[in-house]
């Protein structure tokens, strides 16, 4: 067990809502879990639907619940807002913790001034677009198809978030690319600081995969726009023109709205029967990457991509976009084309399921690259940084 120097009293914000679990929501909760196990006593602001994940993933925690808003629309995350605000425990804490969504940092912010704690956000999905209003206003409309008024409210919350994130005490990123975007935004470079992500490689190694590869390709994640979920399924009619049986699986899901918009282009591009959708995983997922040649995430943004780190930890080579968060992270196991280069996309999948010594090669450094991160690791370094930042010294 990791030896603290004080054992601390958290209080953070979960606001956890539908089937699937994204790759921050698992990072907060192994982060968590640590911590927990050290003997730091977390309080944790969250949704009935997020308490029970986290008594699943066996979490010792002091809860505070609400209840998400009964019919789920692009308003109901506001509103839980407010319902989050509402049960923060007013009792003094070491430090605030929020992982860094919109709907976490406004509640957290809150939670700073009325408990008089110090406030520590993590920076895990960051866009350049975030840093205007007008840049965020059509990023948000170009990649979600809002209305002019949900572009307008969306786009108010990020900024809304960056104002709180200023006044924050602490803030953490995942990549040295986030630690200079937050300083072009105005945030004072010397409370930014950065972490690192892990994954459970012991645990995913235990996993085994049926004999035979069942899929050509893999893709994990959110079903949404900005996710290249559209872009991939263009690039995947072009593989499937050279190789007809080609099978790619998709793990994950998103809303209705996005989902049938995929489903309606998979089918006006015949690949009903090359694209099999299994809805969003637990730890079977890994069984279902274990048995696919090569794992596929054409995102517009990400920050530290723990879906790539799981896929590499399983084996996989990678071909993603090329994002400036990648760089420092991922230096073998992947290879990059240009972001919206559908062709250059398919290209880069074709070569990799026909070249068998590139695919071996690429799964060895894959392997290789998933073993420098651990999540004990992970929580230690934060830990550390905030103990320090903040001068948490013993009683």
């Amino acid at each position: 067990m990791y030896a603290l120097t004080k054992c601390c009293k958290i209080v953070t914000f979960f606001p956890h809502h539908g089937a699937s679990v994204s790759g921050g929501e698992r990072s907060f909760f192994e982060i968590l879990k640590r911590w927990a196990d050290w003997g730091n006593q977390i309080h944790i602001v969250t949704t009935r639907e997020g308490y029970y994940l986290l008594k699943e993933q066996g979490l010792k925690f002091f809860p505070y619940l609400y209840d998400f808003p009964g019919k789920t629309s692009r308003f109901s995350w506001y509103v839980a807002i407010v319902k989050a605000i509402r049960k923060i425990p007013k009792i003094g804490f070491d430090f605030v913790y929020c992982n860094e969504p919109f709907t976490s940092v406004i509640p957290a912010f809150i939670g700073k001034h009325r408990t008089e704690s110090p406030l520590v956000i993590v920076f895990k999905a960051l866009e350049p677009c975030e840093a205007s209003l007008c840049s965020c206003f059509t990023s948000h409309r170009a990649f979600e198809r809002h209305t002019i008024l949900g572009s307008a409210i969306e786009s108010a919350f990020v900024l809304l978030r960056n104002t709180l994130a200023k006044r924050a005490d602490l803030l953490l990123v995942v990549s040295d690319y986030y630690k200079d975007l937050l300083a072009r935004m105005g945030m004072e470079p010397k409370r930014i600081h950065r972490i690192r992500h892990g994954v459970n490689f012991a645990r995913i190694s235990s996993i085994e995969a049926s004999k035979g590869k069942a899929f050509d390709a893999c893709f994990m994640g959110g079903f949404m726009p900005k996710k290249g979920i559209f872009d991939l399924a263009k690039a995947w009619k072009k593989v499937v023109d050279s190789k007809p049986d080609a099978k790619l699986v998709m793990i994950g899901t998103g809303s209705k709205e996005t989902v049938d918009r995929f489903d309606t282009l998979v089918n006006e591009l015949g690949l009903t029967k090359n694209v099999i959708e299994t809805g969003w995983l637990g730890d079977e997922k890994y069984s279902v990457m274990k048995r696919s040649r090569v794992f596929v995430f054409p995102s517009y943004a990400e920050g530290f991509a723990l879906a790539v780190c799981e896929a590499m930890a399983c084996g996989l080579p990678v071909v993603a976009y090329e994002l400036e968060a990648y760089k420092g992270t991922y230096k073998k196991g992947m290879i990059q084309v240009q972001i919206g280069d559908v062709q250059a996309l398919a290209n880069a999948i074709t070569n990799v399921l026909d070249d068998e010594n590139l695919r071996r090669d690429l799964s060895k450094d894959a392997l290789a690259q998933a073993r420098e991160y651990d999540w004990t690791n992970s929580a230690r370094i934060q830990f550390d940084i905030i103990s320090k930042f903040l001068q948490l010294e013993s009683s």
